[in-house]
C-alpha cells in the first residue's frame, strides 16, 4: 500500500508544519523533539506497512528538515522578541522595524533586512502608517539552480494588508554593455578548418548572450534573440566558415560549463586551428 504527499519542505509554510508536527503554536525546542522522535518511530515501525522501505526514508528525510525550519523559525522569533525589547522604547507603538529578519526564511541562500525605516509619526491619515524597505538580491532568489537573475522570484518575510502604495526605490545592475563589439575587438576570431582549406574570420553579431538558451525548445533561432552564447557561436563559425545552414550538417560545436563558463570550441570531423583578432592598419590581421 502507498500513500503519497508532496515531500518538498519549501512547499509548506511554518504554520503548515506546526500542523504536520501537531504542535502548539507556542511550541519549544523540547517538544519539537519530541514530536520528531514519535512520527519517525511509527514510520519506521515494522508494523507500519503503508509505506515501503524506500518511501520511509524519504519521509524520515522530510521530517528532519522540517524540523530544522521550525527550529529556525523558533529562534527567529526568540531573536526578534529580545529585539524587540531594547527597540520598544524608540519606534512608536514599539512597531517592529525588522532589522536582522530573515527576508526569505525557506531559501538555501537567505538574506537578512538591514536598514531601519522607522515608522512615521506625523501623517495625512487617521491611522499610523509604517514605511518599510525591502532589499532583495538575485543571488538568493527563490529555485536558484533553476532560474536566472533577470527572471526570477522572491517570497514576501511577511502577507501584507492596507496597503497604501508599493514602489521601486533603486535597482543596481552590472555593467555589461557590448561585452562583444566591434570597437572594443572583441566579436571576431579566425578560425582555419584542416584539411578542407575553409577558413575565415567569425563575427559574432554585437551584443551581451545567456550562457543558457532564454527558449530551450528553439536552441538556435535565426534572428539570435533568445538563444544562448554556445548556440549563437555555433551557429555563426558554421555558416560563416562551413557555409553550412543545416543544424544536422554542423562540424563545430560550442559548449559552455555553467560553473567556470569555461568555452570549448570543438570539431566533429576535422581539426582545426583558431587564433584571435586584431585590426592594424584597417584591416584584420590572424595570430597567435
Amino acid at each position: 500500500m502507498e500513500t503519497n504527499f508532496d515531500l518538498d519542505v519549501t512547499n509548506y509554510t511554518t504554520d503548515d508544519l506546526i500542523k504536520f508536527f501537531k504542535l502548539e503554536k507556542t511550541y519549544n525546542l523540547v517538544d519539537l523533539k519530541t514530536k520528531e522522535e514519535e512520527l519517525s518511530t511509527e514510520i519506521l515501525s515494522t508494523s507500519n506497512d503503508i509505506y515501503n522501505p524506500k518511501y520511509k526514508l524519504d519521509i524520515i528525510q522530510f521530517i528532519k528538515l522540517a524540523k530544522d525550519v521550525l527550529t529556525s523559525s523558533y529562534y527567529d522569533i526568540e531573536a526578534e522578541n529580545e529585539m524587540n525589547k531594547n527597540i520598544n522604547r524608540y519606534f512608536n507603538k514599539g512597531k517592529d522595524p525588522r532589522v536582522g529578519k530573515i527576508i526569505n526564511p525557506l531559501s538555501p541562500h537567505q538574506a537578512l533586512e538591514r536598514q531601519i525605516v522607522p515608522p512615521e509619526s506625523v501623517n495625512g491619515y487617521n491611522n499610523d502608517s509604517i514605511t518599510t524597505v525591502y532589499m532583495f538580491n538575485t543571488a538568493t532568489r527563490n529555485d536558484y539552480f533553476n532560474t536566472v537573475s533577470s527572471n526570477s522570484t522572491f517570497y514576501l518575510p511577511l502577507r501584507w494588508k492596507d496597503v497604501i502604495s508599493i514602489s521601486l526605490s533603486s535597482a543596481n545592475i552590472p555593467n555589461v554593455m557590448y561585452a562583444f563589439n566591434e570597437e572594443a575587438q572583441t566579436n571576431k576570431i579566425y578560425i582555419e578548418e584542416d584539411g578542407t582549406g575553409l577558413s575565415g574570420i567569425v563575427t559574432l553579431p554585437e551584443g551581451n548572450y545567456n550562457p543558457y538558451a532564454i527558449d530551450p525548445s528553439n536552441p538556435v533561432l535565426n534572428d539570435l534573440v533568445g538563444a544562448s552564447f554556445p548556440d549563437i557561436l555555433t551557429k555563426v563559425i558554421n555558416e560563416q566558415i562551413l557555409g553550412i545552414t543545416d543544424p544536422g550538417l554542423y562540424r563545430f560545436f560550442v559548449d559552455i560549463n555553467l560553473a567556470s563558463r569555461k568555452t570549448t570550441i570543438r570539431n566533429t570531423t576535422y581539426s582545426f586551428t583558431m587564433n584571435t583578432v586584431k585590426h592594424q592598419e584597417n584591416r584584420c590581421t590572424p595570430y597567435s
